[in-house]
């Protein structure tokens, strides 16, 4: 009896073991989401973690209504488990999706049925509770648009302006107007302004500017930050623009060492409806494009000299004044105009267009090629006045001109090719073209070919010596590694990045923080050429993966976090006390720890 009662429980304990064995090294799958809780229009990362024998492929999501989806990434590990002597070995994949919720209430997240090693399983259901983000006082986003008029193709200046009263932190925006299929949406480059802050930070895979500036709204002082972009619509009709929504740690208060204690905020934007109008018939082929006036167009149309040979180049300059944006008006060059192709002969690349106070100005290579030209003719301009919503003209003055005929002899030799006819046999039809192609005696330029050996030397003995030198300096070095570091690694920004660095030791005022920051980035872009990252995340698993020491990534991140953090704190000025950690990581950074553990620098 006592010999069963043993065989017994040797077979309760293992069959005790067995749900174990399977929960730790069989087939599981979970999911999960990041909040039960979210905003419309704000993402949601939902993620599924399987285990089994072998890597599994990403799942399809199906039945998820009210969500709009986007892949977010994914991981795999293998881990080994060992019981009875024997190993098993579990490969643990992890996929996650970013959920956009398109309206409130509670959206459903279904069970997704999966098979993995032959084994049919099933992910749990849930409910994710969606809410309407609500106003909050202190706090103000505004979405704007410039222009009264819309038109399909053309660009209309939006804005994104953000009012905030206390320190801020950590800005997280969606934007649903960067995913519409009626509007292509352009990212602008960073603002010229030099009397304004200028942030910079990522909103997807794009990099966005920001012009901090401060603001009265209501009666009160608001600090603001605004973003533009240019947005094209694609069609006639009314496009509507959803609410932005805008999540940030707002500062509450301080604790009792005297820090500044934040809480996650949310407020939306208003909706931005454009109203793009069908584009004038005929405005569509004119000559410079379409242009827009906010009343009647003034033209003003000069040239840099009244007197000129055939195929001297005149420069032809225009102002435009009135136009309703003249930072998006898109001339398209003289080279459209009937009046001008008989006489002149237009240079297209040229063309130079910038802004001068509330004006256009527009310059551009000309060349006469009818030696009985008298005047530079008036020309008419077509444009769109949005005081009378009618299509106008606009006349420019014509403008006296002197073509100087060149006469036999004069030592000039005239490249000529004249005549709109077929002439003798042999010649083909051509335009007529006259360029000045040297205007030196003839008798030089038959000289024998000795007289121009010195200048041959000089193109080609110093480049010999240049290379003579590093081959010797190289020699001398013992040391390639070390040698061709040092030659081509463009020291000198190495150099002015411990500048910086030891500028900021000595002074660590917010402003000087700033500009670091900034500095920083750009010379890792610039250094590691990248285009963009994904945020910081991004940031370091592209400098892992272009040889940077995980080490010094982890140093470089720490210090953007923090450089983050006191440009979004809101005050003017930072004490020692608040920032010993940050002087701390400061003080620790080398520019050496930018160098390739091989010692070679990245491309």
């Amino acid at each position: 009896m006592k010999k069963h009662f043993i065989y017994i429980t040797i077979i309760l304990l293992l069959w005790a073991a067995l749900p174990l064995s399977s929960q730790t090294t069989g087939t599981t799958v979970r999911s999960s989401v990041d909040s039960s809780t979210a905003y419309v229009g704000q993402p949601v990362r939902y993620s599924i973690k399987i285990s089994g024998a072998k890597k599994t492929e990403r799942p399809e999501l199906e039945n998820f209504k009210g969500f709009r989806i986007q892949e977010s990434g994914e991981s795999s590990s293998v881990r080994a488990y060992s019981q009875n002597g024997r190993t098993t070995k579990v490969v643990i994949s992890e996929y996650s999706w970013l959920l956009y919720p398109e309206h409130t209430g509670n959206l459903l997240i279904p069970a997704l049925s999966l098979t993995i090693d032959g084994k049919s399983v099933r992910t749990a259901e849930g409910t994710l509770n969606v809410i309407e983000p609500a106003p909050l006082e202190g706090y103000h986003l505004f979405l704007e648009s410039e222009g009264a008029d819309v038109f399909p193709g053309l660009p209309v200046r939006i804005s994104l302006k953000w009012l905030f009263s206390s320190q801020v932190s950590q800005p997280n925006f969606t934007l649903p107007f960067l995913e519409q299929d009626n509007l292509d949406v352009k990212s602008l480059p960073a603002p010229s302004g030099q009397n304004n802050d200028i942030y910079q930070f990522t909103i997807g895979d794009e990099i966005v500017f920001a012009t901090q500036s401060a603001q009265m709204y209501e009666g009160k002082q608001y600090a603001s930050l605004t973003i533009e972009w240019d947005a094209y619509p694609r069609e006639t009709g009314t496009i509507e623009l959803d609410p932005v929504i805008l999540s940030f740690k707002r500062g509450v208060g301080q604790d009792g060492w005297g820090n500044v204690d934040y809480e996650n905020a949310v407020i939306p934007s208003n909706r931005l409806s454009l109203q793009v109008m069908p584009l004038p018939e005929d405005l569509k082929n004119a000559p410079a494009g379409l242009l827009i006036s906010k009343d009647k167009l003034d033209v003003q149309i000069e040239l840099d000299q009244q007197r000129a040979y055939p195929g001297d180049p005149l420069t032809l300059k225009m102002k435009l004044t009135n136009l309703s944006q003249p930072d998006m008006t898109d001339f398209k060059g003289f080279q459209n105009f009937p009046e001008l192709q008989e006489q002149f002969r237009i240079d297209g690349a040229s063309l130079i267009t910038y802004e001068e106070e509330d004006s256009l100005i527009i310059k551009q290579t000309v060349r006469v090629i009818d030696a009985e030209t008298v005047s530079f003719p008036a020309l008419s301009f077509l444009y769109y006045n949005q005081a009378t919503g009618k299509t106008e003209v606009s006349r420019s003055e014509a403008l006296d001109l002197e073509i100087v005929p060149i006469e036999p002899g004069s030592g000039m030799v005239i490249n000529s090719r004249l005549g709109r006819n077929k002439t003798s046999v042999g010649e083909q039809e051509s335009s007529i073209k006259l360029s000045l192609l040297h205007n030196e005696s003839l008798k030089h330029l038959r000289e024998p070919f000795f007289r121009s050996v010195p200048l041959v030397l000089f193109f080609i003995v110093p480049p010999l010596l240049y290379l003579l030198i590093v081959v010797i300096l190289y020699l001398r070095s013992g040391n390639s590694t070390k040698f061709f570091l040092s030659l081509f690694q463009r020291e000198d920004s190495y150099t002015q990045l411990k500048g910086k660095i030891r500028g900021l030791k000595s002074d660590y005022s917010l402003e000087k923080i700033r500009d670091f920051s900034e500095y920083l980035i750009q010379w890792i872009q610039t250094e590691y050429q990248l285009d963009h990252t994904s945020g910081l995340s991004g940031l370091y698993k592209t400098l892992i993966s272009r040889g940077m020491a995980e080490k010094s990534a982890d140093k470089l991140i720490l210090l953007f976090e923090k450089m983050d953090e006191y440009c979004w704190s809101g005050v003017d000025e930072l004490d020692v006390d608040s920032t010993a950690e940050f002087f701390e990581l400061l003080s620790d950074l080398k520019p050496d720890d930018f160098y390739c553990k091989s010692g070679r620098k990245t491309s």
